[in-house]
Parts: structure tokens; C-alpha cells; sequence
């Protein structure tokens, strides 16, 4: 039986997600933990992926230059991008129906859970991005929204929703 450092050794290609395990969400990687990174990319000779729902623009300014010029490939923006050499080699181009924009506003209005930090409908290149409390909520706010989600649900509700009115799309 193959013990797991040969099994590690025999890895060519590691996948990371970037908000919640390069990364804290929406912040900055660590900075000892980025040069531990970007020699770990280097000694390694690896090909490493990134995957983010977020732009290229956003990761690249928290992973900084030398992490994303060393990756093979960047999937961003829920994988709606794909970037390499620096290039954008992938786009899809769906762009969301005013009605669901208006029902995400809806819903939003209608949230029990009243901190907003907004943008709580945010759009990206194939996708929209959407929170009740918002993408520039503090960890306090989000952690708020967690408790009340568990208490109420609503998450799973927004979700039943959406795909009720629109069930050609994709939520999670």
C-alpha cells in the first residue's frame, strides 16, 4: 500500500479556493503566509489553480501579483472567467433578467434581519452575487446573519424561491 507522503509526492496540480482558505473572505492574504505561499509554489514546481466567485480584479490585489502570475489557471467570478498568462481565456456573458434583479430587491427589502452593509446585489461576469447583509459586512454582521439564518431559515427559503420564479438558473 502506498504510504501518504508518496501519495502527496505523486500530486502535480493543487486546487485552492481563495475567500475562506487562501484567504479570509473579502480580505487580504496573511503576509508571512503569502512568501510561505509563493516559495511553496516555486520550490514545488506545482501547477496550482485558483477558484474564487469573486473578480480577478479582488484576488489579485489580496493574493498579490507573484501567487497569481505563478498559477496556471484563475477561475473567477464563479468560474464564468478563466484567466491564464494573464489573459482572460473564458468568458461567458449571461447577464441576469430585470425581474430577477427585482426580486433579489424584493427580498432583500422584506429580510427580517435589518443590518445592511451593502452592495447586497453585486454584478459579475456571468453571475450576481447576492447577501442580505452585504459584501462590505464585518465579520460582527456576518456572524449575526449566521445565527439568525440558522434560527429562521431564510437562506433556504430565498433559495426555494428563486428557483420557483426562475428554474432555468443555477442558485446555490
Amino acid at each position: 500500500m502506498i504510504s501518504y507522503k508518496e501519495r502527496l509526492s505523486q500530486i502535480t496540480t493543487f486546487i485552492f479556493d481563495v475567500d475562506g482558505t487562501l484567504t479570509p473572505p473579502n480580505k487580504p492574504m496573511d503576509m508571512q503566509f503569502m512568501r510561505w505561499f509563493e516559495q511553496w509554489m516555486l520550490k514545488k514546481c506545482l501547477s496550482v489553480v485558483l477558484c474564487t466567485s469573486n473578480t480577478h480584479e479582488s484576488i489579485s490585489s489580496r493574493l498579490g501579483r507573484k501567487i497569481i502570475e505563478q498559477s496556471h489557471f484563475t477561475f473567477t467570478c464563479g468560474g464564468n472567467e478563466v484567466w491564464a498568462n494573464r489573459k482572460k481565456t473564458v468568458l461567458n456573458d449571461w447577464r441576469p433578467q430585470i425581474e430577477l434583479i427585482q426580486c433579489l430587491d424584493q427580498i432583500v427589502h422584506e429580510s427580517g434581519f435589518k443590518t445592511r452593509s451593502g452592495p447586497n446585489i453585486e454584478y459579475r461576469t456571468g453571475m450576481v452575487s447576492f447577501s442580505i447583509p452585504g459584501k462590505l459586512a464585518n465579520d460582527t454582521d456576518r456572524e449575526k446573519y449566521k445565527v439568525w439564518d440558522y434560527q429562521t431559515k431564510e437562506r433556504n427559503k430565498i433559495v426555494r424561491t428563486i428557483k420557483e420564479k426562475f428554474p432555468n438558473l443555477s442558485v446555490v
